[in-house]
């Protein structure tokens, strides 16, 4: 929560940077806005491209809620508080990102939209966590869907290594071949691309059973 609070409050005293310094990891090059005058600890903990606040608040709070998922008298969160905290927070959270939007600033032609990450967004964002979290475990009690819900948590059991893995197929493969195309075959292409990340979480989650102890950095990128 203190994370989550600092993050405006730090945006407001520092700013946020339209767009943050780029080195070329191969020349070391710097691409730098010519109205940029922040620095790289700036970008770390304020205005990069996911800086420690707020990002390193969600970290914590996935982190408590796994705490709690597995805890051995708590069995779901399927419970009305949860709906009622979720149904509560995007209620606030809505309201003040309707308010207050923030400057939606578009990086890379990527109009995301915690470009900066707003108060209002990070409310929205959480409410939407505990309703997915509710809803989840709602339909395995209620309609037992093991086997549609299994293929996310194959994807999420390697998602550091989904998310260098689609960067490269979008930069390597994907751009090159197809770089303007139109809404139809982008939805065809944007399939594609998630059948085969599917497809590469399942292969890695049967690699990763072979595996005998395996060095700290081969668990970091494939998740222990």
């Amino acid at each position: 929560l203190m994370i989550f609070a600092a993050t405006p409050i730090m945006q407001k005293l520092f700013g946020y940077a339209q767009y943050p310094i780029e080195p070329d990891l191969f020349t070391g090059e710097l691409t730098l806005e010519p109205s940029m005058k922040t620095s790289v600890l700036q970008h770390w903990f304020v205005d990069g491209w996911f800086p420690l606040f707020p990002w390193l608040g969600f970290a914590f709070l996935g982190v408590n809620l796994a705490i709690l998922r597995f805890k051995k008298e708590f069995h779901s969160f399927a419970h009305l508080e949860f709906f009622i905290a979720g149904f509560l927070l995007l209620a606030v959270g809505g309201s003040v990102w309707l308010h207050s939007p923030g400057a939606l600033l578009t990086r890379e032609g990527y109009s995301e939209m915690f470009y900066p990450p707003t108060a209002g967004f990070i409310i929205t964002t959480v409410s939407v966590l505990l309703f997915i979290f509710a809803l989840v475990d709602f339909f395995s009690m209620s309609l037992k869907p093991a086997a549609l819900l299994k293929p996310f948590q194959r994807l999420g059991a390697v998602s550091l290594l989904m998310y260098v893995l689609h960067l490269t197929i979008i930069e390597f493969v994907i751009v090159p071949l197809h770089e303007a195309e139109p809404l139809g075959t982008f939805i065809l292409i944007s399939a594609a691309l998630a059948l085969a990340l599917f497809a590469a979480a399942y292969a890695l989650h049967y690699f990763k059973k072979r595996l005998t102890n395996p060095p700290l950095i081969v668990r970091f990128i494939l998740g222990g």
